[in-house]
């Protein structure tokens, strides 16, 4: 198992998923880690953590992920 320390600032937004997402299948194929990447990256400064998993979900539902071929969870949180 890798590790690794980060500090983590107030405003810092933690997303942790599980591979229902990541490894999530639709018609594009994989929807992968990269396209979470970018997309967090994309939002707004200050975006709370409802409005990523809200962003999260509506990217899922744009790409057509096979919600019934694997779980999908998603958690986010900030420390102010």
């Amino acid at each position: 198992m890798d590790r690794a320390q980060h500090p983590f600032h107030p405003g810092d937004l933690l997303l942790l998923c599980t591979d229902g997402l990541t490894e999530g299948r639709g018609p594009g194929g994989e929807f992968g880690e990269r396209r979470i990447a970018e997309l967090l990256a994309a939002l707004p400064a200050g975006a709370t953590p409802a409005e990523a998993v809200r962003a999260l979900h509506a990217e899922a539902e744009r790409f057509g992920l096979d919600w019934r071929r694997d779980d999908v969870t998603v958690l986010a949180a900030t420390l102010d």
